[in-house]
C-alpha cells in the first residue's frame, strides 16, 4: 500500500451501496526510452493500493471516474531529458480489482531500463515516471 494513499467510503442508500473517494501518488514506474516521441502504457492495481475498496467489485454494479495528473515536475531543460505527460486514464475492473490504465506519451530516458521490485500484475513504462497525483470516485450497487 502506498504511504500516501487516502481514501474512505461512505455507506449510501438504495440503488447504491457505497461511495468511495480515492487519492494519493501512485508508485514510481520505470523500464523504456526513446529518441522519438512515443505512447506507453502503465497499469495500477487500485485494489491493492486502497485497502477502503471491496475486494469483490462487479463491472456490471461499479461506476468509476478517474483522473491523473502530475503532482510536481523535477527535471532540467537538457535536450536529452526524459519528457512525459498523461495523455489518458481508463480503467477496468478484472478479477474484482480495480485497475488504472494511464497512456503516456514519452521521448527521451534510457531504453534499457529495467522493472524494479519485482511486483506481479505492473506494466513497466518510463524511464522513470512519478510524482502522478490520483483522485477516483467509485460508485457501488449491492
Amino acid at each position: 500500500m502506498a504511504d500516501d494513499a487516502q481514501g474512505f467510503s461512505i455507506a449510501l442508500d438504495a440503488p447504491f451501496s457505497g461511495l468511495f473517494v480515492l487519492t494519493g501518488v501512485l508508485p514510481d514506474q520505470t523500464g523504456f526510452g526513446s529518441d522519438d516521441l512515443e505512447t506507453f502504457r502503465a497499469q495500477y492495481n487500485l485494489s491493492e493500493l486502497q485497502r477502503v475498496l471491496p475486494r469483490n467489485l462487479s463491472p456490471d454494479k461499479t461506476t468509476v471516474n478517474a483522473a491523473v495528473g502530475l503532482s510536481s515536475i523535477n527535471n532540467s531543460d537538457d535536450f536529452n531529458e526524459w519528457t512525459f505527460a498523461v495523455d489518458e486514464v481508463t480503467h477496468e475492473i478484472k478479477d474484482g480489482n480495480l485497475l488504472l490504465n494511464i497512456v503516456i506519451a514519452g521521448q527521451g530516458g534510457q531504453p534499457d531500463a529495467v522493472p524494479i521490485g519485482g511486483t506481479p500484475g505492473l506494466v513497466f513504462v518510463g524511464d522513470v515516471i512519478k510524482n502522478l497525483a490520483y483522485h477516483v470516485t467509485v460508485l457501488t450497487k449491492p
